[in-house]
């Protein structure tokens, strides 16, 4: 279990941590390669290799590109070199390796951990090998920068990770460069076709007369998101002067930015002010001394985050207080009208997630001397990094032969599993960390393989003990517990009266007592003991 909370703590801390660029001096070479001659439309297979002497227990590396001309499609394209132990040793080196190329568009991340001494990253080699594939409106060269973030060396016991240095080189995938051969066209004769009946053209809103304000509005928007609404104008006159105040809910919204639009910011020699200090009122000055605001465009952009308890619609309402035309030279301002929209934020219909349980599986009818296989599942809506799980059982009565992982152990690529039936005789205890992607799935976290006893001949129950069962995506410090129920097996002989009652054996680290009143009954979360 030690081993188990050590690499939880070296996960946790990969990608928290802000990637910096790579150092211009050291021993160790580490490379992205450049490709050349690649069409668009095409995958490419580009390596990122390390040269040099160095013994190396943390390596974070990140390889950006441009997102709208390179893509890649799935984590899997992001193969392990031949840095990587392989056979009995990858087994015995236990490296936790985590990829991610969803959380930043146009980045791709790489992790290695070795916790083990006698296993750490030594050698010249492949690191890695990203598959890209190539958009086929890609016209020019692209760039792939390297920047790495971590590159330590920290053998097991020691408590102090220390920098290796290096030099970062980036790499590239340049395109082919032949020049397409000129034809001449071959004249056709025109093919006869039936006359094809069009479908009628959308009427196209009537043109705004006069002047208009108009706030973005958003749908289905959760609690919690942020959301962006743009303020647009259309003026057909040529204004000056705009004082305005937008006013939103400082209770329902938070504001996270407001950024000008290139209505205002094209305009040589405007004079604006923003101010956002006060909440619930965004102050707007905007003072042309020359040219005018005239024609159509974006004024601003507002984006805010909902709350967490976001449940009805919120409006954001803009009041004009000064609006005028007052060219060079005049002395006032001569007022001008403005119809202003107001925008309107909808929250989405909430959904009701499905309860988390957790079943250990039972067996009926069991002959003493017999082998069983019980299946350990899950079943509800959640998302989990951390889970802890002791399955407690009468080593009198039966005797672990076997433990399989299951689909859902087996749905998360990065997922980091400790699996302990010897510390402690009589309890299994399973472990699971997931760095980057949570674990959603639902069906069997393992299968348990009993040998049950000659002597078997009253029920036997297996305890289900869940300790930690928590949502902590990257980037956060605290795990946020979920709530579940758990369900204990029974395994009964043949022959016997009705099964004695089962307890659900259900906890969560860190919580006092806490009972949820549900539809179906009362849950209880214990303390987790020492």
């Amino acid at each position: 279990m030690k081993k188990f909370l050590a690499l939880l703590i070296s996960a946790a801390m990969i990608f928290a941590l802000v990637a910096i660029p790579a150092a211009a001096d050291g021993e160790v070479q580490i490379t992205v390669a450049t490709v050349n001659d690649v069409e668009p439309g095409t995958d490419v297979e580009v390596p990122v290799t390390i040269e040099g002497d160095y013994e190396a227990h943390i390596l974070t590396l990140f390889v950006n590109y441009d997102p709208e001309n390179l893509s890649i499609e799935k984590k899997s394209d992001i193969k392990n070199g031949d840095l990587f132990p392989s056979g009995d040793d990858a087994e015995e080196a236990e490296w936790a390796v985590i990829k991610d190329i969803d959380s930043v568009p146009g980045q791709a991340k790489l992790g290695i951990i070795c916790p083990h001494g006698d296993y750490p990253i030594t050698g010249s080699g492949s690191i890695c090998k990203i598959k890209f594939h190539v958009s086929e409106n890609c016209t020019e060269n692209q760039t792939l920068t390297l920047e790495v973030s971590e590159f330590k060396n920290m053998p097991e016991g020691s408590t102090t990770a220390t920098p290796i240095p290096y030099v970062g080189t980036n790499g590239a995938i340049n395109l082919h460069q032949d020049e397409p051969t000129p034809t001449e066209p071959t004249p056709t004769e025109p093919t006869p076709t039936e006359p094809t009946p069009t479908e009628p053209t959308p009427t196209e809103p009537a043109p705004v007369e006069g002047n208009q304000i108009t706030i973005g509005s958003k749908d289905n928007v959760k609690p919690g998101d942020e959301v962006t609404v743009p303020v647009e104008a259309v003026f057909n006159d040529e204004a000056h002067i705009l004082n305005a105040v937008i006013d939103y809910d400082a209770d329902v919204l938070t504001l996270v930015d407001a950024e000008l639009g290139e209505f205002i910011t094209g305009i040589e020699g405007a004079f604006t002010s923003v101010d956002t200090e006060t909440p619930g009122k965004i102050y707007l000055g905007v003072v042309c001394a020359e040219d005018p605001m005239t024609g159509e465009g974006v004024l601003m952009n507002l984006t805010f985050k909902t709350a967490d308890d976001f449940a009805e619609p919120t409006t954001v309402a803009m009041t004009i207080n000064e609006f005028g035309y007052m060219p060079v030279d005049a002395a006032d301002a001569e007022p001008l009208d403005c119809e202003l929209v107001d925008g309107i934020i909808t929250p989405a219909e909430p959904v009701v997630p499905t309860p988390v349980e957790f079943v250990m599986g039972s067996k009926e009818n069991v002959a003493p001397g017999s082998e069983i296989t019980l299946p350990f599942t899950i079943s509800g809506d959640y998302e989990a990094h951390l889970m802890n799980i002791a399955l407690n059982y009468d080593t009198s009565v039966l005797t672990l032969t076997g433990f399989e992982n299951g689909e859902v152990l087996n749905s998360v690529e990065d997922a980091i599993i400790v699996v302990d039936s010897e510390t402690i005789p009589g309890s299994i205890r399973l472990g699971v960390v997931m760095p980057t992607d949570g674990m959603t799935a639902e069906g069997v976290i393992a299968n348990l393989k009993f040998k049950v006893s000659d002597k078997f001949t009253e029920p036997t129950v297996i305890e289900v003990n869940v300790t930690e069962f928590g949502y902590m995506p990257v980037g956060t410090a605290n795990a946020e517990p979920i709530p579940f129920t758990a369900t204990n097996g029974i395994v009964t002989p043949g022959s016997v009266g009705p099964n004695p009652p089962v307890t659900g054996a259900v906890s969560l680290a860190g919580i006092g007592v806490l009972a949820i009143a549900t539809g179906a009954g009362v849950v209880i979360f214990r303390k987790k003991e020492d």
